[in-house]
């Protein structure tokens, strides 16, 4: 017996080590990126406010960046995702849906599923929606959008067909940006961008993330691939600026610092975190703020784009010394019912005087008023209507991504990083809307499905009770109990890529 033993154990130890190589070996990453540029030629409208504004020229180049990853796992296994970083306020119907037709038809054996559309929120780009009328002049929104996909569909072929053996790792750093939005006053009232320098005031409403992630690709001789890097603020300090000229924002400064140090080649694929109640906009202590940016000699976006660069390149050189060509990828696509969120007869009794009050006038309010009544009518069909709405969860080595098509408010984030089993959770809001957009009839486009499609508020209870822009009734259609409801499933996705 001890004969037997002292023969097998070696023999143990070998096959455990070489399966151990094996794998390792099999885990190949392959990783390849683009850069497209998306700025119109002519004149556009620009999307972010109401009423749209009209293109007066062009400030900073608006791009998409395209990430395309690839892992060959044990047995081989092989796990794929693309991810394409617009910048744009949202991917509406209007882009999502022919892109997605010109995906399907471009790489048919591509998952659809897998590929992730996000948006970095910009305030002066245009306006991919066709509007009941486009004047003389400016180019309508759909051709603009046939115009771009063919360029898109070439980056994505780019960056598919430049995959080659590549390194990973990730960094966490720290940069304020961020600044909620929402004032909160004496009587517990919120409001959007509301004075701060009144005796009422009492402090902004919520929580606000200052972290920068950032995962690094790099090729085999160490030269960078592309910067994934995750900012939980929206991309519109420019709407405060020159905000009849279309701009990337600060992420195109944020571009410009990175190819300077880095060089030409290296993507930088800007992805909004949850921020549905925070904006670069500053409403204290201003005057100390514009003061350094002055002392500078910087520009608003500049000055965000210096404090996003440091936050990368704190963590660079660490990251690294971390690099692996071998990581467990894994990749989740789910659709998720939400409650919808449900007017109360008061609301709907509010909204019909509200429009009484305002004639025929057609404007946001009035459109979201109809919104609301349309919903509230809705209920003696369907007393708990569900939104249906994808979510993607993404894991790279220690690190995943996960997604979400709202803007997302800032608490769900952190709620969801905290409790992550991942070592860095990075998280994408405005992310592969247009769940079940229905198409059939044009008069439907503005329907309550499609008009939830892409980008509408997701509120905190919070948020609803202070009652500012974005927990207004009008602004969304999936309440808190949604939001906590997709905050539990992306959490439960999460936990099975580690099973």
């Amino acid at each position: 017996m001890k004969r037997i033993v002292k023969f097998l154990f070696p023999a143990f130890i070998f096959l455990f080590i070489f399966s151990f190589c094996v794998k390792g070996k099999s885990d190949e990453l392959k990783v390849g990126a683009a850069e497209v540029d998306i700025t119109p030629a002519g004149t556009v409208y620009i999307a972010g406010w109401s009423p749209y504004r009209i293109s007066k020229g062009v400030k900073s180049p608006l791009k998409v960046n395209i990430l395309a990853i690839e892992s060959k796992g044990a047995k081989g296994k092989t796990e794929s995702a693309m991810i394409l970083a617009f910048d744009l306020v949202s991917v509406r119907a209007g882009l999502m849906l022919p892109l997605r037709k010109a995906i399907s038809e471009k790489f048919p054996d591509f998952d659809i599923n897998k590929i992730l559309i996000c948006a970095t929120h910009t305030h002066c780009a245009p306006v991919v929606n066709d509007p009941d009328t486009v004047p003389k002049g400016i180019t309508k929104p759909s051709d603009y959008v046939r115009s771009i996909i063919p360029k898109i569909i070439a980056g994505m072929e780019s960056a598919w067909n430049s995959r080659c053996k590549a390194k990973f790792s990730y960094g966490l750093g720290n940069a304020a940006v961020a600044c909620n939005r929402v004032s909160v006053y004496k009587n517990g009232s919120g409001q959007m961008y509301g004075k701060t320098g009144t005796p009422s005031f009492r402090s902004i409403e919520s929580a606000e993330d200052h972290e920068v992630g950032s995962m690094f690709f790099w090729d085999e001789k160490d030269h960078p691939i592309a910067f994934l890097v995750n900012v939980a603020c929206p991309a519109q300090e420019n709407e405060r600026h020159d905000n009849q000229y279309l701009s990337s924002d600060y992420w195109g400064d944020v571009r410009d610092l990175v190819h300077k140090k880095y060089g030409e080649s290296t993507v930088v694929v800007g992805i909004c975190a949850a921020a549905g109640d925070v904006s670069p906009h500053q409403t204290y202590h201003t005057a100390a703020r514009n003061r350094m940016i002055r002392l500078r000699n910087l520009s608003d976006t500049e000055e965000i784009a210096r404090r996003i660069f440091q936050g990368i390149e704190e963590v660079y050189p660490y990251a690294f010394t971390d690099r692996q060509d071998s990581i467990i990828m894994k990749h989740q696509h789910k659709v998720l019912s939400l409650p919808q969120r449900i007017p109360t007869k008061e609301e709907y009794e509010r909204v019909i005087a509200e429009n009484k009050k305002l004639g025929d006038l057609k404007n946001t309010t009035t459109r979201g008023n109809d919104r609301i009544i349309e919903r509230y009518l809705a209920l003696e069909k369907n007393p708990q209507p569900l939104f249906k709405t994808p979510v993607n969860v993404l894991r790279l080595g220690d690190t995943v991504l996960c997604t979400n098509q709202f803007e997302y408010y800032t608490a769900y984030g952190i709620q969801i990083k905290a409790r992550s089993r991942a070592v860095q959770t990075f998280v994408a809001q405005l992310t592969n809307g247009c769940k079940d957009f229905d198409t059939s009839d044009p008069e439907k486009l503005n329907t309550l499905q499609n008009w939830g499609s892409s980008g509408s508020y997701l509120p905190t209870k919070t948020g609803v009770k202070g009652g500012a822009y974005g927990g207004m009734l009008r602004t969304n259609i999936v309440g808190p109990e949604g939001g906590q409801v997709l905050a539990e499933e992306t959490l439960k996705m999460i936990e099975d890529l580690w099973k």
